[in-house]
């Protein structure tokens, strides 16, 4: 599961885990755009494999919502143009 970094907009680690890994690897100010990189991969690394599958485990509930919110019509077309190879 961690193959799916960095995050897209439909990537159920977007949300949960995004924010676990920037909440740690922003705690100080970082001199440079490359020390900010290396923190957020060591933060990546850490996070446990059991984080990752709640993270995916709740993002079907979370897609349903967001379907339901908004009567699947952006959210429809959004998924279908993200994985419309898997539909031909």
């Amino acid at each position: 599961m961690k193959s799916m970094w960095p995050p897209s907009n439909l990537n159920p680690l977007d949300c949960r885990v995004w924010t676990h890994v920037e909440t740690k690897a922003c705690v100080s100010s970082h001199p440079n755009l490359n020390a900010v990189k290396a923190s957020v991969e060591r933060e990546w690394a850490l996070i446990s494999d059991s984080n990752l599958v709640g993270a995916v485990k709740a993002f079907r509930s979370r897609l349903e919502k967001c379907l339901a919110a908004e009567g699947g019509g952006n959210l429809k077309n959004d998924l279908y143009m993200r994985y419309r190879s898997n539909f031909v």
